[in-house]
């Protein structure tokens, strides 16, 4: 059996292939005598609509294989060989995907016209047809690509007031160089002198009013942006005071090729509470530990989690990484003792879990699935947008204007045609310490958090939710507080 590999698929002007090779043509050794064997499939993924060219290798290979795919409904695509090459290691051929339905189909070989016996060799994908501006996600290991404190991808230097600095992203720690449309960054705010905020936009485009870090003197805070990228760079930008900044990358977004993870999103759910043992065993988790959380969803390939860390003895950190790879020096949340305080994660996932590991102290752990990544092509790609204030309660921007009491909710309209919108979510001017729920519209409330807060603190956290009757709901539980809510993409199927 294979072992589907790579995703990129060749253009289709590549269909224009040498004739195919015959037996008589080959060399008398490696292929004279060697049984028929195949090793793998590339690409393994394409876009309805396309003639997707495709390359079978293996061994002893022969122009009278046909390789064939079959969905669930019966319909079959026999593709047509182009070349086969002189060693019989590889053979190339194309499928037309005119009218395919999105969805994964299964690969089979035979050898001669399909009247005896298949081998099946694995699946292929058949994804959406391709739309101007929509992504399909490619996760990778959790990576650091800026680090201000060390001279990693920037200058080494604090971002002073008013100070810009920009990194190179594409072609990065094994990033493609070419093809990149948004990133996703977990981006880090360490040592600031004062009060202020960060912002980060697209390199060249002029800089928004959105902010995706608000942190106080003295405060490490960390928050997921996913950003378009332009030249293959995104800016960050620094407020007031001076600053460390640390980026890891969590993955990017592709347009064109067919290739990559659609988003199914799903209505928050609890995967995991260390106080409970909903997921793992009941207990903190220690200085130096981590644990192993199960994914029950079949076919994942990477999750987007809301984690809270709570109940802290120290301050510390926790990393978040797939399961049974080396953990980096990436982290995903900085919190101090006593401290409550979520963060976004997305995360690649391997055999069907996520770890997470705390550095230092012992702390609760609560996680919180927003969506999964699959390879089914009928779920929804990711349409970026410029960073835009869609909501603030101080002005009235988006809903009615003033504060958000306690147990009150306010309904924002977004967009009619999506599946999700990813939104970064600010409470500010709090009068207590609670929480706030992003939830679809219409949909019943559950025991999910987005944002947790003391009084008077101003914090943010990205937030990607289901839109539902094009809108999403915000519930404050205790005092009152105000929101704000800067879009920075959509799902849409």
């Amino acid at each position: 059996m294979s072992t589907l590999t790579t995703l990129v698929l060749p253009a289709p002007e590549a269909a224009a292939a040498p004739a195919v090779v015959r037996a008589e043509d080959c060399p008398q050794d490696p292929c004279s005598d060697e049984p028929v064997a195949y090793t793998s499939l590339a690409p393994s993924a394409a876009a309805s609509g396309t003639k997707a060219v495709v390359t079978l290798t293996g061994s002893g290979l022969k122009a009278e294989l046909k390789l064939r795919i079959e969905n669930f409904s019966g319909d079959r695509i026999e593709a047509t060989t182009l070349s086969v090459a002189a060693d019989r290691r590889s053979l190339t051929a194309e499928f037309d995907l005119t009218g395919a339905p999105a969805g994964v189909w299964s690969l089979g070989v035979a050898d001669g016209p399909y009247t005896g016996a298949v081998s099946q060799t694995g699946t292929f994908t058949v994804t959406q047809p391709g739309t101007a501006g929509l992504g399909l996600y490619q996760p990778v290991a959790p990576t650091r690509l800026m680090d201000t404190r060390s001279g990693l991808g920037v200058p080494r230097a604090k971002v002073g007031p008013g100070g810009t600095v920009t990194l190179q992203v594409a072609g990065a720690a094994g990033l493609p160089a070419t093809g990149m449309t948004s990133v996703v960054l977990n981006v880090t705010a360490t040592n600031p002198t004062a009060a202020s905020f960060v912002s980060v936009y697209p390199d060249g485009a002029p800089r928004p009013s959105a902010s995706n870090l608000n942190f106080t003197a003295g405060r490490t805070i960390p928050n997921v942006v996913v950003v378009p990228v332009v030249n293959g760079k995104v800016s960050f930008y620094n407020h007031a005071g001076s600053v460390d900044l640390l980026a890891d990358v969590a993955g990017y977004y592709t347009v064109g090729d067919g290739s990559g993870l659609t988003y199914r999103p799903v209505r928050p759910i609890r995967l995991m509470d260390t106080r409970t043992g909903v997921g793992v065993p009941r207990g903190k988790v220690g200085p130096g530990q981590t644990v192993t959380m199960p994914v029950p969803e079949p076919g994942i390939r990477a999750v987007v989690l809301n984690v809270t860390a709570t109940n802290a003895t120290a301050s510390g950190f926790v990393s978040v990484y797939p399961y049974d790879t080396p953990r980096s020096s990436a982290s995903n949340l900085n919190f101090t003792a006593g401290q409550t305080i979520p963060n976004l994660v997305v995360v690649p996932v391997q055999y069907g879990k996520v770890t997470y590991y705390n550095h230092s102290g012992t702390v609760d752990l609560l996680a919180d699935v927003a969506g999964y990544f699959t390879v089914d092509g009928t779920d929804a790609a990711f349409e970026p947008v410029a960073p835009q204030r869609l909501m603030d309660t101080r002005t009235g921007l988006g809903v009615r204007k003033g504060k958000v009491g306690a147990r009150e909710i306010v309904t924002l309209p977004v967009r009619a045609d999506v599946d999700a919108v990813v939104l970064n979510v600010t409470a500010t001017g709090p009068t207590a310490s609670g929480f706030v729920q992003v939830f679809p519209d219409g949909t019943i409330r559950d025991t999910a958090s987005n944002l947790n807060f003391t009084a008077g603190q101003t914090i943010p956290n990205a937030v990607v939710v289901p839109v539902v009757n094009g809108k999403v709901s915000f519930y404050n539980h205790a005092g009152s507080v105000d929101l704000l809510a800067d879009v920075f993409g959509y799902y849409r199927s």
